[in-house]
């Protein structure tokens, strides 16, 4: 079966956040909710330093760690790879976002739509949630 992925040329990113204004529009989150993130490194001492953009996200892991501490199976792995929501299922327990390795994702004051439905498409159009918890940066985590 089709495994999906992103991949991004970090020799040609620039840091320019364009991947996450774009996944926010696609996504459409509420403020502060930022699903995609793009960290900048430095290595080296100075004179010999030099800077790295990493684009970060959902990894949609082999074995997810997400998935498997969900009391309520609300998290879970298709066929083809993407990790995914059930809203309908979703307590807000926020288990998931404590045992991603990636931190990929956090609990919201407010319901969010899931980053894996709405970035492939799937249900289109994409329809109002009923739980709280997102794929994001902990650093966003109130």
């Amino acid at each position: 079966m089709t495994r999906w992925t992103m991949v991004a040329d970090l020799r040609r990113c620039v840091g320019c956040q364009t991947c996450t204004a774009a996944c926010k529009h696609a996504n459409a989150t509420p403020p502060g909710v930022q699903w995609r993130r793009v960290i900048d490194m430095e290595f080296g001492e100075y004179p010999d330093v030099q800077r790295a953009f990493v684009p970060v996200g959902c990894q949609h892991c082999d074995d997810p760690p997400c998935m498997t501490v969900c009391p309520t199976t609300a998290t879970k792995k298709r066929p083809d790879g993407i990790v995914t929501i059930d809203y309908d299922l979703c307590i807000g327990c926020a288990y998931c976002a404590v045992a991603c390795p990636y931190q990929a994702r956090y609990k919201t004051e407010r319901a969010t739509k899931s980053s894996a439905a709405t970035t492939r498409g799937w249900p289109w159009p994409p329809s109002a949630p009923s739980a709280s918890i997102a794929s994001t940066p902990a650093s966003t985590r109130a």
